[in-house]
């Protein structure tokens, strides 16, 4: 079934498991909130939020959203950024200006416990070369595999500008010596294959 029918049958409330969409994102969207530097708490409340939005989107509105992985992704920025705000008190913010940190979680299923710590560590090594905005790059490309289309819209650039954000953040990781390198690339290897 296609997320565009999920969500119709979402919105009309003729989803057999009525719950399949929810499922099919409710990871997702938790890393990625987490990533942004999130507590688990705001993350859940700010999806359950953007699910309540969206059952309650017009069926006008409901046409207009081509690409429902995006929408959600978008909005949940948008909801978590909105919070932000808020709890900082900061109406002068930019949604850009949000840190963003790529949770190391996509190891935990090819190493055991001892390994864990030390190339978790490697990683966050690794990642702290990048700027925040690199990551996020790297993480909506190659763990959500988004396209530069969808990555330029959330991000609030053009498809060029993604394009080079993301070949800039992946040749600074290119740069680091050879183990460095290898396990990084394995790591991100690794989240495909979690994918499929």
């Amino acid at each position: 079934m296609s997320d565009i029918s999920s969500l119709k049958k979402f919105i009309d409330g003729t989803d057999p498991d009525s719950g399949l969409l929810y499922q099919s994102y409710v990871n997702s969207l938790y890393r990625y909130g987490i990533s942004l530097g999130f507590a688990e708490d705001i993350c859940m409340d700010a999806i359950h939020d953007v699910f309540c939005k969206l059952y309650n989107l017009s069926k006008e509105n409901i046409i207009k959203i081509e690409n429902v992985k995006y929408y959600l992704f978008k909005s949940l920025k948008h909801r978590l950024f909105d919070i932000y705000k808020k709890n900082k008190f900061i109406e002068n913010v930019s949604i850009t200006s949000i840190p963003f940190d790529i949770e190391v979680s996509v190891v935990d299923p090819i190493i055991d416990e001892e390994d864990k710590k030390i190339i978790t560590e490697k990683v966050e090594s690794l990642m702290s070369c990048l700027t925040d905005r690199q990551k996020e790059g790297i993480y909506l490309r190659y763990i959500q595999e988004m396209n530069y289309d969808e990555i330029a819209l959330l991000l609030n650039m053009t498809p060029k500008s993604a394009r080079m954000l993301v070949f800039r953040a992946m040749e600074r990781l290119r740069n680091l010596n050879g183990d460095e390198k290898k396990i990084f690339f394995i790591l991100l290897s690794a989240s495909f294959l979690k994918s499929l």
